[in-house]
């Protein structure tokens, strides 16, 4: 009976403790993949990410090439940086911004320059056109991959 009384003890203490540690700080380090419905149709997104301290540092790959991303910050589980694409010759500054939580990275991504807002030859970000709502930011929900 005392066996059992002490085993009980140490179950409780023991889930007590685990219970009073405080939960793994999630970090956006790793690959992650994601696509965008926008105004040009699909487009997938790999992004391999870094953060050092507020800084954020990677690449992103996709069918407009390999770049490393600009201005990377994470703040808490708030991330963003700037991507810089050239599509039919018009070159263009995206700005991401997204939340880590549950392991998913939910991003918004928008024009940066108000050039890319006012839209270029061939319609690339023209008024009203941008995401799959017109006029605002497209969004997706990031996935880890490593």
């Amino acid at each position: 009976m005392h066996k059992l009384i002490a085993a009980s003890l140490f179950a409780l203490t023991f889930a007590l403790l685990i219970s009073a540690a405080p939960p793994a700080t999630e970090t956006v380090d790793g690959t992650w993949t994601a696509s965008f419905d926008s105004f040009n149709g699909t487009q997938k997104y790999t992004w391999e990410l870094a953060a050092d301290g507020e800084k954020l540092t990677g690449k992103v790959i996709s069918e407009y090439g390999e770049q490393q991303i600009k201005e990377g910050s994470v703040k808490g589980n708030k991330v963003a940086w700037t991507e810089v694409v050239t599509v039919d010759g018009n070159r263009m500054r995206m700005k991401y911004e997204g939340t880590l939580k549950s392991g998913k990275l939910k991003l918004t991504r928008t024009p940066a320059d108000q050039s890319a807002q006012q839209g270029g030859p061939g319609g690339f970000g023209g008024p009203g056109d941008f995401g799959p709502g017109g006029g605002g930011g497209d969004t997706a929900t990031a996935k880890r991959v490593q």
